[in-house]
């Protein structure tokens, strides 16, 4: 692969660090030269683990095709920048309907082509959140998707531990040169401000929170029939309620 040369990196290399500052306590490269895939068609890259703390240079290089950046979005300030939904389901239908959900949804969310052939779902951020509140926000949006509860999210971590490295993503755009556009635009059309980060978290809290206690009811819910349950059948009606409210999620304490 071709590597480009700094004079063409430069103008790019300070919206792309924007988007994806990532922890610095440590970064991996991926080799990308070396490639092989495995039985389900999901690419497998040669990993060196970096020497050091993640620095700009790193990132200059993987925009300039040296290596891969592989890094932790959460800083060990329990923070981080950008999050991502990582559906790993290779199917181009499939990308097309997800594609169409955000749009349709208005979701904050930018889909982008990750390494192994799947979508990176990406939430970037004007400022570093607390990543407890990234994580909550992202598996809102998971959800949205109706997307399996077991498609991953980054970051993983709440927090990193002293001496603990957390779990690390590709980044994209190494040496696609004609892609750096696309960055530039995302850091001025999709990053979410900080009063949309905490509105939709908000938004997503309270909806959960209507569902919770207030379980929808259909017409001929046994619960609705006892407004209306007359002397002589109340044990039969008082009994079809009780099993449905079990059924809707409630403990026995609150019936």
């Amino acid at each position: 692969m071709l590597q480009i040369n700094d004079n063409k990196i430069l103008p790019y290399l300070k919206p792309f660090i924007n988007l994806y500052d990532a922890g610095r306590h440590e970064y991996t490269k991926r080799s990308l030269h070396i490639k092989k895939t495995d039985e389900h068609g999901k690419v497998k890259p040669k990993y060196e683990k970096g020497d050091g703390p993640l620095t700009d240079q790193h990132y200059k290089d993987h925009l300039r095709g040296e290596y891969g950046l592989v890094v932790c979005p959460v800083d060990q300030e329990g923070k981080c920048k950008f999050g991502v939904i990582d559906d790993d389901t290779y199917d181009k239908e499939h990308t097309k309907e997800i594609q169409k959900k955000i749009l349709q949804m208005k979701l904050p969310l930018v889909p982008l082509p990750s390494k192994s052939g799947g979508i990176h779902l990406t939430l970037f951020l004007e400022e570093k959140k607390e990543a407890i509140m990234v994580r909550k926000l992202l598996k809102c949006l998971r959800e949205q998707l109706d997307l399996p509860k077991d498609t991953e999210i980054f970051p993983k971590q709440d927090k990193i531990e002293n001496g603990a490295v957390g779990s690390c993503i590709n980044l994209p755009y190494s040496a696609e040169f004609e892609k750096f556009e696309e960055f530039k635009r995302i850091q001025s059309q999709d990053i979410i401000s900080n009063e949309k980060f905490y509105s939709l978290l908000k938004g997503y809290e309270k909806n959960d929170d209507t569902t919770q206690t207030t379980p929808s009811l259909k017409k001929e819910d046994p619960i609705l029939k006892l407004k209306e349950v007359k002397e002589g059948n109340w044990h039969n009606t008082f009994r079809d309620a009780v099993a449905s409210m079990y059924a809707k999620g409630l403990s026995k304490e609150a019936i």
